[in-house]
């Protein structure tokens, strides 16, 4: 071997040597890069969502808005006469009551529960009447005294048999604090041609306040 392919193969060895080192050095480095990020601690962050920011206390803020109008029956069976020399059978049904004998000039009545707070809008009375006379219902607001407070009433109507009558509007809010609830009846008929078969109290429900509640996602 000559001079010149002497240092022509020992310049490619050197060359090799260093190329092979370089490239295990730079695979080396990717390893231990990945080695320290596998051992640093994860930072995971909670999803979060954004929530509208509760408005500030008002007259109408978190009220419900516009309460539908609910309702109550009371079968005309559920009330008594005032006097015990009245006679009341009910009717074949058992929901309508009339006057069998005694005055037909008694009142009957029945208490009345709503929600405290409820606003009592009207009152309708559902009747069997095919007698000319026409019988008198009311709904009733009595304080502690006893004293009448306020009081709407209707009429029936006709001689057609079944039929009902609203009052007029009553716009009084219910406080059993400072009032008692009554619904009454006058037959002004004593017989089974003047029945009483009910009565449907109309009311607004009292406002109910919104809660929100925020639960923090990732917990």
């Amino acid at each position: 071997m000559n001079k010149q392919r002497f240092s022509a193969f020992l310049i490619g060895t050197v060359l090799t040597v260093f190329l092979v080192s370089l490239n295990r050095f730079s695979l080396a480095q990717e390893e231990g890069n990945e080695a320290t990020q596998s051992s640093a601690p994860m930072i995971q962050r909670a999803p979060t969502r954004q929530t509208e920011e509760p408005a500030a206390p008002s007259e109408e803020s978190g009220l419900n808005a516009a309460p539908t109008l609910s309702s109550i029956r009371v079968a005309g069976s559920a009330l008594r006469p005032g006097n015990s020399t009245v006679g009341w059978p009910s009717s074949g049904g058992g929901g309508c009551i009339y006057a069998s004998e005694g005055s037909a000039n008694i009142v009957w009545n029945t208490p009345v529960y709503l929600p405290r707070g409820s606003t009592v809008d009207h009152l309708r009375m559902y009747y069997d009447n095919t007698t000319v006379e026409d019988c008198t219902g009311w709904f009733t607001v009595y304080n502690q005294n006893g004293d009448l407070v306020i009081e709407r009433s209707m009429n029936s109507v006709g001689t057609g048999g079944h039929g009902f009558a609203d009052t007029s509007t009553i716009d009084h809010t219910i406080d059993y604090s400072q009032y008692s609830y009554v619904l009454n009846w006058r037959p002004n008929h004593a017989g089974i041609k003047m029945q009483l078969c009910g009565f449907r109290i109309f009311y607004t429900p009292p406002a109910i306040r919104r809660t929100t509640v925020v639960i923090p996602l990732g917990e």
